[in-house]
């Protein structure tokens, strides 16, 4: 399983939003007021919307599942994960643990494919809430499609913001930091720096120093992620013919 996980940092993230949701029944209290008009009192509760469905982008296709699966199950939904077809290893190991759980059978679910299952589960009538990460064409898709089919949507794309540099920056530092962010996972994930914006007078010391931070990471052993020493590993090369079945109930 932990092969699956290229980075230490996913898979305590996946395990600290288990922890967290662990304490939903204090998170989703209801609240009460009394009298907030003559005699009338309001109070309000959380209930479950019934059946959620995650679409989840290649480049962590180990921890954002996360950020919604543990949750969506504890406050009483019944979830269907749809993995990256380019990545969905990761999560049929992950499901071979939750078999072990015990959960009651179509609690939790995972669906393989690509776009055309994606739409199916945007159109399906007892799917009645959707989560999505990705691009930010996709995310506007997700969004209008199911919207339109009366759903509940949150979806997440882009995340491409500027890293703006000023005068008092530490250049070591700066240069470590945006060459990391830029050049992390070869440019895969959406925190990825495309931009920076220098104030004043440090452009020259910035990108005198950024090239040869450039330079020092070039030299470094690139591969996979799971050899000892490679960082500047991709999140996926090719697609994954053949590894994966349409579903898993």
């Amino acid at each position: 399983m932990a092969r699956s996980w290229t980075t230490p940092a996913a898979r305590c993230a996946a395990i600290e939003n288990v922890e967290v949701a662990c304490g939903i029944p204090m998170l989703m209290l209801g609240d009460f007021s009394e009298d907030v008009a003559r005699g009338v009192d309001e109070y309000m509760i959380r209930q479950p919307v019934g059946v959620a469905a995650i679409i989840c982008p290649f480049n962590f296709p180990g921890m954002i599942p996360f950020w919604y699966l543990p949750y969506a199950i504890a406050c009483g939904n019944t979830v269907i994960v749809k993995p990256s077809e380019r990545c969905p290893i990761t999560l049929q190991k992950v499901f071979r643990l939750l078999d072990e759980v015990g959960f009651p059978k179509g609690v939790v679910n995972l669906v393989n494919g690509g776009s055309d299952t994606v739409n199916a589960l945007l159109d399906h009538p007892a799917i009645a809430a959707v989560t999505f990460v990705g691009s930010t064409p996709v995310a506007r898709h997700v969004y209008a499609r199911a919207s339109a089919n009366g759903k509940r949507v949150q979806a997440q794309g882009g995340a491409k913001n500027p890293i703006i540099l000023l005068p008092d920056a530490d250049v070591s530092l700066t240069t470590n930091i945006v060459i990391d962010s830029a050049f992390g996972n070869a440019d895969q994930r959406c925190l990825a720096a495309s931009l920076a914006i220098t104030v004043a007078d440090r452009t020259r010391s910035l990108c005198g120093a950024g090239r040869s931070r450039h330079l020092a990471r070039r030299r470094q052993w690139v591969g996979k992620g799971r050899p000892h020493g490679s960082r500047d590993q991709p999140a996926k090369q090719d697609a994954h013919p053949g590894t994966h079945p349409k579903g898993v109930g």
